[in-house]
């Protein structure tokens, strides 16, 4: 039980480190923006094909949008423990492997699974607020640098991260719920 307490504080401490850095990307990619708006001409290239090279121009208020959607679409995972408490009082609404066997653990002993569910939205945030940063900021040195195409940096290092992310969140998300019910019918026995 203890490790069980443990574990959900050192997961909250990573989630919050997470958290925060998501919102530093947010606000650098805010601030990119507004530094070089007053050099950014009515059209700027929006879109990109394989090699980098600009396929469709937009005006610079569709980066503004791209910024705000961003922003909006990384508030919901920044607020992961919100999510969280709704899912635990709504559960018809998620899908979890072994769900029925989870939910019937004392709650002390699901916190584990859900604090690595919102550390996940957390890690899922700061990636994709960092794969936007490095894209807008991309974007941007097509303006002020003029470089042919966009550069490799302002796209792989974000695709990267997402990756990273899922690749190192899935398997603990799919393979913790059988683990959190062996041990308490472990403990089950032993009491």
């Amino acid at each position: 039980m203890i490790e069980d307490a443990q574990q959900t504080e050192e997961m909250g401490g990573r989630r919050r480190f997470l958290s925060g850095l998501a919102v530093v990307f947010l606000i650098l990619m805010a601030i990119s923006l507004v530094e070089a708006w007053p050099q950014l001409p009515d059209e700027l290239p929006m879109q990109f094909d394989s090699n980098g090279t600009p396929s469709r121009s937009g005006s610079r208020i569709e980066l503004v949008i791209m910024v705000l959607i961003v922003t909006l679409a990384t508030l919901p995972m920044l607020a992961g423990g919100l999510w969280v408490n709704w899912m635990r009082r709504h559960p018809r609404w998620i899908n979890m492997p072994r769900k029925t066997e989870i939910l019937s653990l004392p709650p002390e002993r699901q916190a584990p699974y859900w604090e690595l569910t919102a550390e996940f939205m957390a890690a899922m945030a700061a990636a994709m607020s960092l794969m936007f940063l490095l894209m807008i900021r991309g974007i941007l040195s097509l303006i002020t640098l003029s470089p042919p195409n966009l550069p490799a940096w302002a796209v792989w290092p974000g695709v990267a991260a997402i990756v990273l992310v899922m690749l190192i969140y899935l398997p603990r998300l799919i393979t913790l719920p059988r683990r959190l019910i062996e041990r308490n019918g472990a403990s089950g026995r032993s009491g």
